[in-house]
Formats: structure tokens, C-alpha cells, sequence
């Protein structure tokens, strides 16, 4: 099964707030549209259904297993 890597670092959280505004490299934003129009569904609910998919699929490395890469 294909995976996501990331490496751990902290980040502060957001809370309270219902809506946030990502930016997306123009490639990523051309692929959230292919699927919207392609699917009839709004940008906001494929770009969320994507995140959803890729967060399920993430594996988190600690950066002392990826400094040696």
C-alpha cells in the first residue's frame, strides 16, 4: 500500500475557527479541479475529501530515521 511520509516537527493548532484558507501550489490546484469538474462536487468538498484520503494514509518518521537518507 502506498504511503505518505512525514517527518515530525510541532506546529501550533488552530481552534474555534470553522473554516481556514490553504494555499496550494498551481499543479495541486489544476488536480483539485480536474476531480470537481469531473465529479460535479465543489472544490471544497474534493479538496477535503483528498486530505481526508491522504491523512488516513500518512506514516510519521522520527528525523533521526531520516537523516541518513
Amino acid at each position: 500500500m502506498d504511503e505518505l511520509i512525514f517527518t515530525r516537527r510541532r506546529r501550533d493548532r488552530l481552534s474555534g475557527v470553522n473554516q481556514i484558507v490553504v494555499k496550494v501550489g498551481k499543479d495541486q490546484y489544476n488536480k483539485v479541479i480536474e476531480v470537481a469538474d469531473e465529479t460535479g462536487r465543489s472544490i471544497r468538498d474534493v479538496a477535503s475529501k483528498m486530505i481526508d484520503f491522504a491523512y488516513e494514509h500518512i506514516r510519521y518518521e522520527d528525523a533521526e530515521q531520516t537523516e541518513g537518507s
